[in-house]
């Protein structure tokens, strides 16, 4: 299972940073995930009018169910 997290950036002062992380996820495949990141990015940019830079991962986490980890 992979969540999806972006980091954006402004351009012209690039520690200024905001983290998303997706609250629809997590998702089976990082495929999936990246599809996911493409639409945060999309709504990102109609939300931030400065120009950022974007940056992305798909963080694999474990599978858990009550009492067992695979």
């Amino acid at each position: 299972m992979f969540t999806a997290l972006v980091l954006a950036c402004v351009m012209s002062a690039p520690d200024r940073c905001i983290e998303a992380e997706d609250t629809l996820g997590p998702y089976e495949t990082e495929g999936q995930c990246v599809m996911r990141v493409h639409e945060m990015v999309a709504q990102m940019r109609m939300a931030f009018p400065v120009p950022h830079t974007y940056q992305y991962k798909c963080v694999e986490q474990s599978i858990k169910q009550k009492g067992i980890s695979l």
